[in-house]
């Protein structure tokens, strides 16, 4: 006589089979393809390292600077000689060149240094960017993961509810054969198990659209991702709520981002204020010109060859006195600019609060519901063995019994998505605060295992 407890062990070979390979893979194994394969990480980290030239950028604002000048040419000059006793030539040609080499150092310029904190600030805002992406990366991989998992549980589910109903069409028929049961039964459990199969076909293309996803993210086919331990026992969150968005507040990237771009428009102001246009820089030069060619003048416009040369070394001072309104008209868009940056901090604050407590009762509220679920399963179990045992005394239909195993299946397959759902949760509530590490993947890897 069938039971319950053929029915789910036809459920776990099902799922073990559409799970279980040649070599599994965890999270952690996910993640780390993830980040090799991920165009937008591989992007993010792009931009991280064109931001650290900021910090390079930054400091070469105050060293000094040199650079060399030179030039060299030919030249000729003809001249028409009426008086025949002149000594003057009338045709004169030669080389000549030069160079210059000139150095300067900024001493004073309020505009640099507000360049460099700008500069600075954009170097550690993609830092923080970047850290962000690799947080986000991990929650995407998460999803992609778990997602996987569901879709193949509802197709495993679905299947084994198919089998069921098939397997209790078959005893059906044989008992209408035998004279034992009604007609009926066998088209309820026919029904049943039509009404089933096409659930399926919905469910099937739900799992390769999950496949495909998850596929275009690691590079894995997601045909052998290891599954939540069967007794597994999930617990809330052990730090309240507050303590985690505390540490959110210091610890996540957005808001770290967030400030540094608030700190660089900040410096953005302090560019344009009149007292930051004053400059006071070190300049000396050196140069040398020579020429060469036939020594005599022509009508003094000819140069004797030889060379001159000298040196200059003193300082240069730039105090703006009127700009035509444009200093005043820069501040002021810079201000506002600031007062953005200020108002989507505040934004980043909240935002990050509200996900925390999200992802902080997610978690909560998943190992609860886990709990009640395994208390539901063991009572549609006991639901289950009644009923088959009421159609066999007829105290019950081959419609109750399907029911029940209906029951049985979809409560399985619900406390294995709040599973999935809590591991996720740990996930997320750890990337929101900004302390989400391989430690914490690792941690989540245990509680999961390849079959």
């Amino acid at each position: 006589m069938p039971d319950v407890r053929s029915a789910c062990s036809a459920l776990g070979i099902i799922l073990a089979l559409a799970a279980a390979p040649a070599s599994a893979q965890s999270l952690s194994d996910a993640y780390a393809a993830a980040l090799r394969q991920d165009p937008d990480h591989t992007a993010a980290a792009a931009e991280r390292d064109a931001a650290q030239e900021n910090e390079a950028l930054a400091r070469v604002l105050f060293r000094p600077k040199a650079q060399v000048q030179g030039n060299a040419g030919y030249s000729r000059v003809t001249a028409d000689m009426d008086d025949t006793s002149s000594t003057l030539l009338d045709q004169v040609d030669g080389l000549s060149g030069g160079v210059l080499v000139g150095v300067e150092q900024p001493i004073i310029s309020g505009e640099a240094r507000a360049q460099q904190r700008q500069l600075r600030a954009g170097a550690r805002a993609g830092d923080a960017q970047y850290e962000a992406s690799r947080q986000q990366l991990a929650l995407r991989v998460a999803q992609a993961y778990f997602d996987v998992l569901r879709a193949k549980d509802t197709l495993a589910s679905l299947t084994a509810q198919e089998e069921s109903a098939r397997r209790e069409q078959r005893a059906a028929q044989a008992r209408f054969d035998a004279g034992w049961a009604k007609i009926t039964d066998v088209r309820e459990a026919q029904a049943r198990g039509d009404g089933v199969a096409a659930q399926i076909v919905s469910a099937r293309a739900q799992s390769e659209l999950a496949v495909s996803r998850f596929r275009e993210l690691t590079g894995f086919d997601g045909g052998e991702l290891h599954l939540v331990r069967s007794e597994l026992s999930p617990a809330p969150p052990i730090r309240p709520l507050p303590d985690w968005q505390d540490e959110a507040e210091a610890q996540a990237p957005v808001i770290h981002a967030r400030r540094e771009q608030l700190a660089a428009n900040e410096a953005t102001v302090d560019q344009y204020r009149w007292s930051s246009q004053v400059q006071v820089t070190a300049r000396g030069a050196y140069g040398q010109t020579w020429r060469g060619g036939n020594e005599a003048a022509l009508l003094g416009v000819i140069t004797p060859p030889g060379r001159v040369g000298g040196f200059f070394a003193g300082l240069q001072a730039k105090i703006p006195l009127y700009t035509g309104g444009a200093l005043e008209a820069q501040r002021r868009q810079a201000t506002s600019q600031a007062a953005s940056g200020r108002a989507r901090l505040d934004a980043a604050r909240r935002d990050v609060r509200l996900q925390v407590e999200q992802a902080w009762l997610g978690q909560r509220s998943s190992a609860e519901r886990a709990a009640a679920l395994r208390t539901a399963l063991a009572s549609a179990e006991l639901q289950e063995r009644a009923a088959l045992t009421g159609r066999e005394v007829g105290v019950r239909t081959q419609s109750d019994v399907l029911a029940a195993q209906a029951q049985t299946f979809e409560i399985s397959r619900q406390l294995n998505d709040a599973l999935y759902s809590y591991e996720y949760s740990r996930v997320a509530l750890a990337a929101v605060a900004g302390v989400l590490t391989p430690d914490t993947l690792a941690e989540i890897d245990r509680d999961l295992t390849p079959r």
